[in-house]
């Protein structure tokens, strides 16, 4: 124990770090008595890194690589080693996916999806096995950020096979981190079809039941992304007997919106939905009356978006204040009878002049 009339004053990170006190801050990081002192500082010198890279990288690397540190501040340091590109901090990060502390791993694998390091995608993915749910929940997430730079074949199909694996995780953060960098993917990556085996799982994910994250929502937002190719498997899910699962594909399909370019599957959609208005759930018919406004309000074909004002004029006078705003905002995005009816005098007009 430190002898108390030898140690130094106790520092104020509060004040060091207003008055921009790097020498004072890194002082702090091998403060002797208090070791929230030095987790704070290493905190507080993570406001500075990207400016003044070599002169907290060194300190922070030592406090980092102190196996005799209390995890937290190792953690820490982790954290404010993230915010810089640093091959050496990458090289670090990467050993410490194996570290015995479970505090620094979860660090390690948040701050290398903070970086633009392939290199870490395997260790990633190997992290996403770890014991310890929140590592493979930060693993999950920072395999998700460095994917949308991923450009070799082999790498994309490993990392998409573990997202695949990750969302029938028995931890729903980790399911719901696996979601959400599969959504990141779907957003970015040009080319559908690479992503079409992941089309069932994330179909299976609509029924997730989670309580703390709504892992069904976020896959409801990535099939909307993939576009067509899911719209079968989604209209099947309207038919199932599960409430999570029926509500999430009709917000699914509520986000293609003017994606749907099929005038067959266009109209195949719109009578689904229309017929899950009449669900015995609130939240799915609310759900249905919100896709009819997103869809209805991108097409072309002014007959087919008259095929929706009827029924969401019912939904308006649904019993649940929720689906009477989805109808009503969905009735405001389409149009009215009259405007409809003038927009299909004006595409006679265009048909007879060709």
């Amino acid at each position: 124990m430190p002898n108390l009339e030898e140690m130094p004053p106790y520092p104020d990170i509060d004040r060091l770090r207003a008055e921009g006190d790097l020498q004072g801050l890194i002082a702090a990081l091998s403060y002797p008595g208090d070791p929230d002192v030095r987790r704070r500082a290493a905190w507080a010198l993570g406001w500075y890194v990207e400016d003044i890279h070599a002169a907290v990288v060194t300190p922070l690397i030592a406090a980092f690589n102190n196996k005799e540190e209390i995890p937290g501040v190792r953690a820490s340091a982790a954290e404010a080693l993230g915010l810089i590109d640093s091959a050496q901090a990458v090289a670090l990060f990467i050993s410490a996916l194996t570290d015995e502390a479970p505090e620094v791993r979860v660090a390690a694998a948040s701050s290398l999806g903070k970086m633009n390091d392939l290199r870490a995608i395997e260790p990633l993915v190997e992290a996403c096995k770890d014991a310890y749910a929140q590592v493979r929940d930060e693993a999950a997430w920072a395999l998700g950020q460095l994917s949308t730079q991923v450009e070799d074949a082999a790498a994309f199909d490993l990392v998409l096979n573990t997202l695949i694996a990750a969302l029938r995780d028995a931890d729903e953060n980790v399911r719901r981190a696996a979601a959400e960098s599969m959504e990141l993917i779907s957003a970015v990556q040009s080319e559908a079809s690479l992503l079409d085996r992941a089309v069932e799982p994330l179909i299976d994910a609509l029924s997730d039941k989670s309580t703390g994250v709504n892992v069904g929502s976020i896959a409801a937002n990535t099939l909307g992304n993939l576009g067509a190719s899911t719209v079968i498997p989604l209209l099947a899910v309207l038919d199932g007997a599960d409430v999570n699962a029926r509500e999430n594909a009709a917000w699914a399909l509520g986000f293609m919106g003017g994606r749907l370019s099929d005038p067959t599957l266009c109209r195949k959609v719109i009578e689904r939905l229309i017929n899950l208005l009449r669900d015995t759930n609130r939240t799915v018919r609310g759900a249905a009356a919100y896709a009819l406004g997103e869809i209805g309000c991108h097409l072309e074909d002014v007959a087919l978006r008259a095929r929706t004002i009827e029924p969401l004029m019912a939904a308006t006078q649904d019993e649940s204040s929720f689906v009477h705003r989805a109808a009503t905002r969905a009735l405001e995005c389409i149009g009215t009878p009259e405007t409809l009816s003038a927009a299909k005098v004006q595409q006679r007009g265009k048909k007879d002049r060709k």
